[in-house]
């Protein structure tokens, strides 16, 4: 497990280095997500304890909504002010999300039954 957390915090630290130095708006564990999601395919998948800390961590990961619910709570003014237009933008980026996973999705499966067509030696075409 300290090995995991390790990997997990370290793409995060690198993620907010990146943001910082760059100036660009996107959150830092963004784009320290997308440093996993590299580190990860190059080389092909988490080994075990990564992936059981991983695993530890989604299944409580309720517990980690409990400080966006104090923020709620103390911004209750800025929700009421700011709630129609936060609504909206939530909407349109899960929609966003939805399309960018689905079109990975369809990319990624064609290339893998390409690999697997090729190295079989079966061609349908």
């Amino acid at each position: 497990m300290p090995k995991a957390m390790a990997v997990l915090l370290l793409m995060q630290l690198l993620g907010e280095v990146t943001v910082r130095l760059l100036h660009i708006p996107v959150p830092g564990p963004v784009v320290g997500m997308l440093y996993m999601f590299i580190w990860l395919v190059s080389v092909d998948g988490p080994d075990k304890e990564v992936a059981g800390t991983v695993n530890g961590l989604l299944q409580n990961m309720a517990l980690l909504f409990v400080p966006a619910g104090v923020g709620i709570m103390a911004h209750g003014d800025r929700l009421k002010s700011e709630g129609i237009r936060i609504v909206i933008v939530l909407i349109v980026s899960t929609l966003l999300t939805m399309l960018a996973t689905l079109l990975t999705y369809r990319y990624l499966s064609k290339k893998v039954v390409k690999a697997n067509t090729a190295s079989t030696g079966n061609h349908h075409d």
